[in-house]
């Protein structure tokens, strides 16, 4: 998932067609709605090939595509892309890999953009064990290069590099991945995290790729690498076993990754290889950089998973002294694991799935959210669950999240719909879920009144403690008398009503209105009804949802009813 001010992006891997291909999906209005046909991406015929494994990147109004691609005899890469905001797309999508010799394989396509240029890279097996590739285009995906480049510099195919991951800045692109040429038994896998970078859109590229882990070769395993990129600064973590269990360790640049720490960061402050951790992700803001993992360390057995968050403000110099864990259950109950993170400006947004509400083993999850608003300094005293079906009887899972401005968006695999919700996980029946947990959005529709015009409500964005929300009525009859009834979290329901949908179950309280506008006049009654926010945190994460019913002689059974709001406030 990406997302661009109010403009959200999806794409995943979907078997309705027998086999895999690639589908997409996309808001422009903040996720109140979305295309009533997602979109098929491969343009092979349907489920003919494998396709699978999606990279998603955006930049204005172009929206990239890749993923990999069996319908060659072998693993490549392809690509589409879309130049108005996922409305229409390439008529044949592009191989990227452009040399592809049978047996030879191309895996983990990564996607970034800056302007009109797009980046795609891969770990490839041309050269017998795998090498890291990249492609690029400069017009938005139009053409590629004829010769995609290698970014590893050791002899080619002389050892294993292995899932690369790509950030990009204005003209600045950043490649991590992870690396065997250390190797020193065979029997050991001590692959180490190597870096290179161009400055001049993909032209050029270092002539030697740097090692980022600064423990002696060899010694440890270091990969589950994730980069981010601000300005001329890098940030890169990782997943480390040089103490015994695996660490989160980290590594900076901040000129374009032409220099390094001299000695690389350990994250978490428990004691060096005393539990494992698991899931780094990381995302940088300014000179502001987060990052977050799941740790067993209340629970060695590793069933109680938690996630844990640290923070440097300084572009990675000084960290927490004391890391923070952001699921607010009982420490160490249940498997909180594979969060994600995304950050805008100083609002830090951190989403998993959780395994609470299924004990002991944990294998039914739920997605749960956290979020700060001072760069990681205070979180939610009560972390929220998104998904709003009944807890512990579905699997919901592998969230995904993206934050633009004011606004986030969570996305995640859902089992409720079957064909076997408790089943296990070769159960194909999965859906594609999202949620908005902060701020105010429209969902659902009204019903005709006086001269077929639907009432419309609507609310401002300064859902924050202290502020004073507005919600505003348009469109009604004017002068119209009608009632706002409120429903309290995971209240948004679509009931048959007066000839439409009364979209709030249970309503937890009802205040009589009436609108302005000349009495009787069609489409000329409004009002703004203002809400004061008070100044205390127990109110974050309070979630209200709202409708508008207006007494209307022309309406169906005299009631013509607005669309619904949901409001989270942050």
């Amino acid at each position: 998932m990406d997302a661009s001010g109010e403009a959200v992006y999806v794409s995943w891997t979907d078997v309705r067609n027998g086999s895999s291909d690639i589908y997409f999906n996309r808001s422009l209005d903040g996720g109140a709605t979305w295309l009533t046909s997602d979109i098929r991406l491969d343009t092979d015929p349907p489920g003919a090939a494998i396709s699978w494994g999606s990279a998603i990147a955006i930049s204005g109004d172009s929206v990239y595509v890749s993923w990999i691609d069996t319908r060659n005899g072998s693993r490549d890469i392809y690509f589409n892309c879309s130049p108005d905001r996922g409305a229409t797309w390439l008529d044949a999508d592009v191989w990227l890999n452009t040399h592809h010799p049978d047996p030879a394989s191309a895996d983990f396509p990564r996607v970034a953009a800056s302007g009109d240029s797009v980046y795609v890279t891969w770990q490839d097996t041309r050269n017998g064990q795998a090498d890291i590739y990249m492609n690029r285009s400069l017009d938005s995906g139009a053409t590629w290069e004829t010769d995609d480049i290698r970014l590893d510099t050791d002899a080619p195919g002389a050892r294993c590099s292995w899932v690369p991951q790509i950030a990009a800045f204005e003209d600045s692109v950043y490649v991590i991945w992870s690396d065997l040429r250390n190797q020193a038994f065979p029997l050991r896998l001590p692959t180490d995290i190597y870096f290179n970078r161009s400055l001049d859109r993909g032209a050029t590229w270092l002539a030697s790729d740097i090692r980022l882990d600064t423990e002696l070769p060899s010694l440890g395993s270091s990969r589950f690498h994730r980069i981010a990129a601000s300005r001329d600064s890098v940030y890169v973590t990782w997943l480390d076993n040089r103490n015994g269990f695996r660490d989160i360790y980290f590594n900076r640049s901040l000129d374009g990754g032409s220099t390094w720490l001299s000695s690389d960061m350990r994250l978490e402050t428990s004691l060096p290889g005393s539990t494992r951790s698991e899931d780094p992700q990381i995302a940088a803001a300014g000179d502001a950089v987060y990052v977050t993992w799941s740790d067993s360390r209340i629970d060695p057995s590793l069933i109680g998973w938690d996630i844990y968050f640290n923070r440097s403000l300084d572009g990675g110099s000084t960290w927490l002294a004391s890391d923070l864990r952001l699921d607010t259950d009982l420490p160490g109950v249940a498997s909180s694991r594979v969060p994600q993170i995304a950050a805008s400006g100083a609002k830090v947004y951190v989403t998993w799935h959780d395994g609470r509400h299924s004990p002991p083993f944990a294998f039914l999850h739920e997605v749960y959210f956290n979020y700060s608003q001072d760069a990681g300094s205070t979180w939610l005293d009560s972390d929220v669950r998104l998904n709003t079906n009944p807890p512990g009887f579905f699997d919901s899972e592998y969230p995904q999240i993206a934050a633009s401005g004011d606004s986030v968006y969570v996305t995640w695999t859902d089992r409720r719909n079957g064909p076997n919700p408790l089943g296990f996980r070769q159960d194909p029946g999965f859906d594609i879920y999202f949620n908005i947990p902060f701020g105010a959005q429209p969902y659902g529709e009204g019903t005709l009144g006086t001269g077929d015009i639907i009432p419309r409500l609507e609310g401002t964005d300064s859902l924050t403690l202290g502020n004073t929300f507005t919600l505003s009525i348009k469109n009604g009859l004017g002068g119209a008398f009608g009632l706002l009834a409120l429903g309290a979290r995971n209240s948004k329901a679509s009931i048959p009503f007066a000839g439409g949908s009364l979209l709030l179950d249970p309503i937890d309280h009802a205040m009589p209105i009436l609108l302005n506008g000349t009495a009787g006049v069609a489409g000329a009654g409004t009002l703004d009804i203002e809400f004061n926010i008070p100044v205390d945190n127990a109110f974050l994460g309070f979630n209200v949802n709202f409708q508008a019913g207006l007494l209307d002689p022309s309406a169906v059974e005299g009631l013509s009813l607005s669309n619904a709001v949901e409001t989270w406030i942050l």
